[in-house]
């Protein structure tokens, strides 16, 4: 287990400006359980929880956050790197969130994105983009937001 020292929340008493050490709050200590959180993401590999089940948009920024955290940890070796790339590429969502999750996820288990039509995604995007500069997430009407230009300009 490895130990993690969070900073202290300030206290009523507490003058953020001070430098004086002796006016500090004490510190308090967390644990961080490594392979409890990768035993975690594992299960979410193999079994995509209820909720979600039938919300097959979601299963791709799912996995994201699966394989980034996994990645993260540094036990991206626990799951089928092949595997993952094949499924993604089976999916063809046209939602901007979809594809940046997918393209992020090919490239993080080491893909070769050479197959990847990058003409024909950046097309997409561009037919996304509104007006005001903002990002639709699909072409049929949706909502607009700061989460849809971040998967657009990365």
């Amino acid at each position: 287990m490895t130990t993690y020292t969070a900073p202290p929340p300030p206290t009523p008493n507490w003058d953020p400006s001070s430098s004086s050490d002796e006016e500090s709050p004490p510190s308090s200590s967390l644990t961080f359980d490594k392979e409890r959180h990768v035993a975690f993401l594992e299960m979410m590999y193999h079994m995509i929880p209820y909720h979600y089940q039938s919300q097959e948009i979601n299963h791709i920024t799912l996995a994201y956050f699966v394989i980034s955290g996994l990645d993260i940890l540094g036990s991206l070796d626990r799951v089928d790197k092949d595997a993952v790339a094949a499924w993604i590429l089976i999916h063809n969502h046209s939602h901007l969130a979809s594809t940046y999750c997918a393209l992020s996820i090919l490239k993080t288990v080491g893909h070769n994105l050479s197959s990847i039509d990058s003409k024909l995604i950046s097309m997409s995007i561009r037919n996304l983009q509104q007006p005001d500069g903002s990002f639709l997430p699909i072409h049929i009407g949706a909502e607009t937001d700061l989460r849809f230009i971040y998967c657009a300009v990365i």
